[in-house]
């Protein structure tokens, strides 16, 4: 439930949660293109626990990033992408692995009772998705969730989660 009130929060304002996250948020070591999340997320999960590189975020959602940051806390992944000069997140790629169907089934309920959610069909063969234009794109596949929330089209966050399916599933 707290997994589903976090995802909540930060699909109806994405500067909030990334406040409210700011303080338990790590700086990574090195280049954006060197992050990678050490702790363990479940091998059965079928991804590398890591973030993508800023360039790779940056030309999939079609935003100037130069920095990214990440959290790990109870089996929850986070990177957080700025822009340069700011510390306030434009992006961020959430990984879940603890109840992860059942987190995707209550929030794709919420939104769907809200009318905003939009099925998303193009990921592929064993991923199920949705999202909410301008806002966010969900999808599970295996005992992993992925959130990807910025401010840009449905478009181009279905462009960064084939990419994130491609390379780091």
């Amino acid at each position: 439930m707290k997994k589903t009130l976090i995802t909540l929060i930060g699909a109806l304002c994405i500067v909030a949660t990334s406040a409210t996250m700011a303080v338990a948020t790590t700086t990574a070591p090195g280049s954006a293109a060197k992050s990678t999340v050490t702790s363990a997320l479940s091998a059965s999960s079928g991804f590398a626990p890591k973030c993508p590189p800023a360039a790779v975020v940056a030309k999939a959602l079609a935003l100037t990033l130069s920095g990214s940051h990440f959290t790990n806390e109870s089996g929850t992944v986070e990177c957080y992408y700025t822009s340069k000069g700011t510390s306030v997140p434009k992006a961020n790629i959430q990984w879940l692995t603890y109840k992860a169907r059942a987190t995707f089934s209550s929030d794709e309920k919420f939104y769907k009772s809200l009318g905003s959610a939009v099925v998303v069909t193009s990921l592929g063969t064993g991923v199920t998705a949705f999202g909410v234009p301008s806002t966010f794109l969900e999808f599970v596949k295996g005992t992993a969730l992925c959130t990807i929330k910025a401010g840009v089209s449905l478009a181009h966050l279905e462009v960064l989660a084939k990419e994130l399916l491609k390379s780091y599933w």
